[in-house]
């Protein structure tokens, strides 16, 4: 839903630059600084499952 957000708000932006877009949202969200959940942030990095 981000992603659409963003594509709205930047019509003429590239994919690649809406995914830069984003993952800059996803590192420093301005409504949840340490994430969703109050506690210790998680060390884990979560990618994309692989479809194969």
């Amino acid at each position: 839903m981000k992603r659409a957000q963003l594509r709205r708000q930047h019509p003429d932006e590239s994919n690649d630059d809406v995914q830069a877009l984003l993952a800059a949202w996803l590192r420093d969200r301005p409504d949840a600084p340490h994430g969703d959940y109050p506690g210790q942030p998680s060390a884990r990095v979560i990618g994309l499952a692989d479809s194969s």
